[in-house]
This record gives structure tokens, sequence and C-alpha cells, in this order.
């Protein structure tokens, strides 16, 4: 979810445990925001969940037991921007122009 409680499909969600075999696992989440990884052994697990434009959400600990489904609410922030911009304005110089001297009477 953002900030105004709407879904955000699409967003990339890893968990990672000592449970696991292998590192890692990543899903993303479906139309409504849900992500959901089936099967996953007893344990506790953090959550990392990234989308561009979005600030990165990681939860620490999420435990995981038997014959239950665990519940993670996340709320995304919009990412902010430090860029910085410089731009620099030159006036070109036109040398030999007639409308020069047309106006200073010439």
């Amino acid at each position: 979810m953002d900030t105004d409680n709407e879904p955000l499909p699409g967003a990339t969600v890893t968990i990672s445990s000592r449970a696991l075999i292998g590192p890692t696992r990543t899903t993303y989440t479906n139309e409504s925001g849900v992500f959901r990884f089936p099967s996953l052994p007893i344990g506790s697990y953090a959550v990392d969940v990234t989308m561009e434009g979005f600030e990165i959400v990681k939860v620490a600990k999420v435990d995981v037991s038997l014959q239950s489904t665990a519940v993670v609410p996340i709320q995304m922030k919009f990412a902010t921007s430090a860029e910085a911009m410089t731009i620099v304005n030159e006036i070109p110089i036109v040398a030999g122009s007639s409308d020069a001297t047309k106006r200073d009477g010439s």
C-alpha cells in the first residue's frame, strides 16, 4: 500500500532466513498489492519490499509457524530525490549585426 492506502501492484518482495534452502526468495505483489510465499519452513524471516519511486521497506522479523498465515502490512512512502541540477545560461555574442547599427542611428 502507498501512503493513501492504495495497492501497489508489481512491488518486489524479497525474504531471507536461515530456515530457507538458499539465501533468499523473491516474488511480486499482485493487482491488489498482496504477496504470498507458500510452503515456507517454520522460522523467522526478514522482508524487504522495493518499488521504483518509493523508499525501501524493511521488516526485520516476521515469524512463520505451522498452519498459519503471517500477515505483514507494508506501507510504502514516495522516495525523495536529492538530485542537484546546475543550469548555465550563456548569452550568445553576435558579431557584425546590421540591426545593432540601425538602432544606434548609424
